[in-house]
C-alpha cells in the first residue's frame, strides 16, 4: 500500500487538496485492500471514491445526496436545523425515511442524529461558519463544492426541484425575521416557472428596506 501511494504522489502535481484527499483514502484502506491507481489518479477521482463510500455506508444514497444538494446550492452553507426541516419537504425523502428509519420520527423533521453523523463523516471537507445568528455548513474550498456538483450530475440529480424546495422554505423563512433566508432569496430566485423567475413583492421590499437598514449602521 505505502510504495502505491508514494508513486501516486510521485506523479501528481503534489497540490495540497489532492494530498488531504489521497491521505483520507490511504486512511480508509484495510490491511487486505489494494489501493486503485485509477482512484488515486486526481484530486476529483479521489473525492467522487469517497461520496461513494458515504453512499454505500449506512447513511443511505437518499440521505447523503439530499445534504449534498441543500448544501451545495446553498448561498452561504445549511444548519443542521435547516437541512432537518427541509429534507422532509421531498416527499420521496420522506416516505422513504419513515419506513426504513430505526430512529423515532417526529413530525417532519429528520432525526439530528442522522445529519450529525453524516456531517462528522464528512469531517475535515467542511468547515461551520458562524453566521446570521447560526451555525452553517459548507464546504471548506470552492474546488470540493465543484466536485460535489459534477458528481451529483453524474448520479442524476435533477437540481431544479431542489432549488424549487429551497426557494419554497426560505420563502416562509424571511417572513419570520430569519437573516440567513433574507439573503438566501436571490440564489433561490432560481425557482423557475414558465421561463420566468418569480419574487414576491414583499420580499423586495424587505430586501430593500434591509439594505437601507444596513447602511444606516
Amino acid at each position: 500500500q505505502l510504495r502505491d501511494i508514494r508513486k501516486a504522489i510521485s506523479v501528481s502535481s503534489r497540490q495540497p487538496i489532492y494530498l488531504s484527499l489521497l491521505a483520507d483514502y490511504a486512511s480508509r484502506l484495510h490491511s487486505y485492500d489494494i489501493p486503485i491507481p485509477y482512484v488515486m489518479r486526481d484530486s476529483a477521482t479521489l473525492f467522487e471514491s469517497f461520496l461513494e463510500e458515504l453512499v454505500l455506508s449506512d447513511h443511505g444514497g437518499e440521505l447523503v445526496v439530499g445534504v449534498l444538494s441543500h448544501i451545495v446550492l446553498s448561498e452561504y452553507g445549511m444548519s443542521q436545523n435547516e437541512l432537518r426541516e427541509i429534507l422532509p419537504m421531498d416527499q420521496m425523502f420522506w416516505d422513504d425515511l419513515t419506513s426504513s428509519s430505526h430512529y423515532e420520527i417526529n413530525p417532519k423533521l429528520v432525526p439530528s442524529v442522522m445529519i450529525v453523523r453524516l456531517l462528522n463523516d464528512l469531517g475535515e471537507f467542511i468547515y461551520h461558519q458562524s453566521a446570521f445568528d447560526k451555525i452553517l455548513i459548507t464546504f471548506k474550498h470552492k474546488v470540493l463544492h465543484r466536485y460535489v456538483v459534477d458528481w451529483l450530475q453524474r448520479v442524476g440529480v435533477d437540481f431544479q426541484p431542489v432549488y424549487k424546495r429551497m426557494y419554497a422554505y426560505f420563502d416562509q423563512k424571511w417572513r419570520t425575521g430569519d437573516l440567513h433566508a433574507v439573503y438566501e432569496m436571490p440564489m433561490k430566485a432560481k425557482y423557475v416557472q414558465n421561463n420566468k423567475v418569480f419574487l414576491d413583492l414583499d420580499y423586495c421590499i424587505m430586501k430593500i428596506w434591509k439594505g437601507i437598514s444596513d447602511a444606516l449602521r
